[in-house]
C-alpha cells in the first residue's frame, strides 16, 4: 500500500527525498553513540537538525490526500509528530546551549552567552586571533609576498605558511625560519 502511494505521488516522494531525507543522519549509529556516552557536540547538533525536519515531514504526510493517505498519516505522520513533540525540549536546549550560527560553518562551540567565563575566553581568543592575523600581514610585508596564510599544524600549533615558490625569500630574511617544506603541497611553514 505504501509503495503504491509513493509510486503514484511523485511530488510527495520527491519532496520527502530532496528536502528532508537526503541530509538525514544515520539515526541508529547516532543512537549508539549517544547511549555509549561517545557523542560529541557535533552529534547533538546533527540530531537537532534531524529533529527540526520531523514536524515538516509529519505535516507533509498529513496533508497528502492521495490513495492510502489515512494509513500513511496514521503509520508515519502521527508517530513522527509525537517524536517531534518529545524532542522539543532537546531542541530548545541545543538552541540555548550551542552557537548555531557557527555550527552552520561546522564549528561546534558552546554559546558564549551561557556563562561569563566563556564570554571572557571568547574575547581573549578573538584578540589573539586578531593579533595572529596582524603578524601574518607583517610577515607578508617583511618577506615581500602577496599572502602569508595562518594555519594550524598538528606538530607546531599555529604557523605562518607561504608557497614553495616564495620560499627562497624566507632564506634571505633572518627574522623567520622554515619549519617544514612540503613538496607535494608546495608550501613552507615559517
Amino acid at each position: 500500500d505504501f509503495v503504491e502511494a509513493f509510486v503514484n505521488a511523485t511530488v510527495l516522494r520527491q519532496t520527502l527525498r530532496e528536502d528532508y531525507l537526503r541530509g538525514f543522519a544515520d539515526l541508529e549509529r547516532m543512537g549508539k553513540r549517544l547511549s555509549s556516552d561517545r557523542a560529541s557536540l557535533q552529534d547533538c547538533v546533527v540530531l537537532y537538525d534531524n529533529a527540526e525536519k520531523l514536524a515538516p515531514v509529519a505535516r507533509l504526510l498529513a496533508e497528502y490526500d492521495g490513495p492510502h493517505s489515512e494509513r500513511l498519516a496514521a503509520t508515519y505522520g502521527a508517530p513522527l509528530e509525537r517524536h517531534s513533540e518529545r524532542l522539543r525540549k532537546f531542541q530548545a536546549m541545543i538552541e540555548q546551549l550551542v552557537d548555531l550560527s557557527k555550527a552552520q560553518d561546522h564549528i561546534y562551540e558552546i554559546n558564549t552567552s551561557w556563562s561569563d567565563e566563556l564570554a571572557a575566553i571568547d574575547t581573549r581568543r578573538a584578540k589573539l586571533t586578531d593579533r595572529m592575523e596582524r603578524v601574518a600581514l607583517q610577515a607578508a610585508a617583511d618577506l615581500s609576498v602577496k599572502q602569508v596564510r595562518l594555519v594550524e599544524a598538528p606538530q607546531w600549533g599555529w604557523v605562518l605558511r607561504i608557497t614553495k615558490a616564495e620560499e627562497p625569500r624566507l632564506r634571505s630574511c633572518k627574522r623567520y625560519h622554515a619549519l617544514d617544506k612540503r613538496g607535494a603541497s608546495g608550501a613552507a611553514g615559517i
